[in-house]
């Protein structure tokens, strides 16, 4: 028993190199009046080098960084990102269908489906939204910071635990309610 309790300390701070974080951001401008968004996702990890699977399926991919330098554009990628090692995706999405998860309208914002480069690993998200002046935007978020200038509102989320997908909901005819609830 003296052993098992010798052992583990060990193991615990020694050996176990602990958990190393996929950082996702993207950074996008939503076009009300062309029902369309321009975006950016760069996605890194913070310790170690982590390979991830990503899919630009449905999107119209304008061009592809990995590690600084332009690589051909693809429908998915297997790569290794590292802190000094991240992929880059500069995309464009035009939504036409009104039936689907992902709808931008001159009244609302709704992004639930495929709308950024989807990624199969959990990972930290940032999300930073540029939209017309007058919308109000939730996503997930612990940190979220609003700022208005030149008729647009520049949002800024930040959820600082890992997630499986983010998603965007806004709209220019409602207020959003705010309330802590204690557990």
């Amino acid at each position: 028993m003296k052993r098992l309790m010798l052992v583990f300390p060990f193991y615990v701070f020694i050996l176990n190199t602990g958990y190393s974080a996929v950082f996702y951001r993207l950074d996008i401008s939503i076009d009300t009046q062309n029902s369309s968004l321009r975006g950016g996702a760069t996605i890194t990890s913070d310790r170690r080098p982590e390979v991830i699977k990503l899919s630009t399926e449905g999107l119209d991919v304008v061009s592809v960084f990995y590690g600084g330098e332009k690589i051909p554009v693809k429908k998915s990628y297997t790569v290794e990102v590292s802190p000094e090692k991240s992929l880059t995706v500069i995309y464009n999405l035009k939504l036409s269908d009104f039936h689907s998860e992902n709808i931008i309208t001159d009244e609302a914002v709704s992004l639930l489906g495929n709308w950024y480069p989807f990624i199969e690993n959990l990972a930290v998200y940032s999300l930073k939204v540029e939209v017309p002046q007058g919308f109000i935007l939730i996503s997930e978020a612990e940190e979220e910071k609003v700022e208005k200038k030149e008729g647009k509102t520049y949002y800024s989320f930040k959820f600082p635990h890992p997630l499986e997908h983010i998603h965007l909901i806004g709209t220019i005819k409602y207020v959003v309610r705010r309330e802590v609830l204690k557990v």
